[in-house]
């Protein structure tokens, strides 16, 4: 059986992608900044004297960490809905990818905090510094710097598990080419471009993490 490529139909519908990019794209950003935030906050808790605080943010990790993100959305979407909680599916969309991210994100941070020397965390003791100083003046900046290509692929990784959210109805890039898919019957066609787009968009984030990477190295010297 011979196939044919035809992307008329898919060019005449291209503002489904269009619209389907921006929502992918902030959806993702958004997710990963406060995936960031959470997992900066749970790194720091892990590594507290609290037992209470290490106890908790490790069982935040192990749980999500080792369950779907699809059943952690529709847990969140149908579950709470179950019991009268109502949240938009915009919002469950977002929420479930930024705490499903924190956690990996959380263990990413955890690394690159540990991996400061003890000397500077002496030091900075020496001087006085109470904790958070000196998680503020050193071992934030030179964590950070140590585990950026680590969150390069996590936000990577948030930008292709946005794909799930398809399944809530939100129009980001699957959903869309579906929606295109459907109306048009050009199944392969739709989620080729897709496939395409998905391609750019990370070849932007790499370049990105890239660049940032440089100018932070430049600055050291």
């Amino acid at each position: 059986m011979n196939y044919t490529l035809q992307f008329r139909d898919i060019w005449r519908n291209f503002d489904f992608f269009i619209e389907g990019f921006f929502n992918t794209l902030w959806l993702s950003i958004v997710a990963m900044l406060i995936a960031v935030i959470i997992g900066t906050m749970i790194a720091v808790a892990r590594d507290s004297k609290i037992k209470t605080l290490r106890l908790l943010s490790s069982i935040y990790v192990e749980v999500i960490r080792n369950t779907p993100l699809l059943i952690q959305i529709w847990l969140l979407y149908f579950g709470l809905g179950e019991v009268g909680i109502q949240i938009p599916a915009l919002a469950c969309g977002l929420i479930s990818l930024a705490l499903n991210t924190a956690a990996y994100t959380a263990e990413i941070l955890r690394a690159g905090f540990e991996a400061v020397s003890k000397g500077i965390r002496e030091a900075s003791a020496s001087l006085g510094m109470t904790t958070w100083q000196t998680y503020k003046v050193a071992i934030f900046p030179l964590g950070f710097r140590a585990v950026l290509p680590a969150l390069c692929n996590m936000t990577i990784q948030c930008l292709l598990a946005s794909s799930l959210l398809s399944t809530l109805g939100i129009n980001e890039l699957t959903n869309q080419a579906t929606r295109i898919a459907s109306k048009t019957f050009r199944t392969f066609e739709a989620y080729i471009v897709i496939a395409v787009i998905y391609i750019l968009i990370t070849l932007g984030i790499t370049s990105t993490f890239n660049l940032i990477t440089k100018k932070m190295k430049g600055s050291l010297h």
